[in-house]
């Protein structure tokens, strides 16, 4: 019962996001379910989308290298954590 709800929020906030991707406040919500259901490929795209705003959050950077990290793309979460800590 109290996955089912859940996943319908879930499912409602994907919907949300989707309508309204540059929205940082749920974009910044579907990233931490993701990271936190072990989806980094899937939070990956959400942090470059919004990353192209005009003044992005500076823990989405930081999210960023975590994200390329978990994947074992190494090379690229050293550039994405060097990245946060210019913006820093």
């Amino acid at each position: 019962a109290a996955s089912d709800v859940y996943k319908r929020q879930f499912t409602r906030l994907l919907r949300e996001h989707a309508v309204a991707p540059n929205d940082t406040e749920k974009g910044i919500a579907v990233i931490y379910i993701y990271v936190a259901q072990g989806d980094y490929g899937k939070a990956l795209p959400v942090i470059d989308r919004l990353l192209e705003g005009d003044t992005p959050p500076l823990n989405l950077y930081y999210w960023r290298g975590e994200c390329l990290y978990r994947l074992q793309e190494y090379a690229e979460s050293w550039d994405a954590f060097g990245d946060y800590l210019e913006a820093l």
